[in-house]
């Protein structure tokens, strides 16, 4: 058998048209329609600005928002989850990422303040009621965490 290379940049390339064109298609129906993803940074991590900075520009390729959340890295637990509260109840606020890992001072549970991520806002697919119903294959209820489901696409758009 021979192997078989995969033209990820292609297959990107093509999803991010699609998904720009769906946008595109919702905008022209509903003018007030905006797509606004929150991406909360704790801190000021070089690495975490970099891929940040990639949501926002891939965000803005398709029509989308990337909206910063920068917290200090003196934030404490309560402080955090309180401002992932507002972000769940922010009717304008469509999806919601934490960067991680987070650049604190403070001892902060990380997987806790996933968790206090709205299931349907939960872009990584990281809460537990995600990954529980990922893992009871529960496919079309589970936010499915980016890089699985990455490959997965890859893989079934190349056979």
């Amino acid at each position: 058998m021979v192997a078989e290379l995969i033209n990820g940049t292609e297959i990107s390339k093509q999803l991010l048209s699609e998904v720009a064109e769906k946008l595109k298609n919702k905008k022209a129906n509903n003018p007030s329609f905006r797509a606004v993803l929150a991406i909360v940074q704790v801190g000021d991590r070089s690495d975490s600005n970099v891929y940040i900075g990639a949501k926002i520009r891939k965000a803005a390729e398709i029509g989308a928002e990337g909206k910063l959340v920068k917290l200090p890295d003196t934030i404490t637990q309560d402080e955090l989850e309180e401002e992932i509260k507002k972000l769940n109840e922010d009717d304008d606020i469509d999806g919601i990422i934490v960067q991680l890992p987070l650049d604190c001072k403070n001892d902060i549970d990380a997987d806790g303040v996933i968790d206090k991520i709205h299931p349907l806002k939960d872009v990584d697919g990281l809460t537990r009621e995600n990954a529980g119903r990922l893992m009871r294959g529960e496919l079309k209820r589970a936010i499915i965490p980016c890089t699985p489901n990455g490959c997965l696409y890859l893989v079934q758009k190349a056979t």
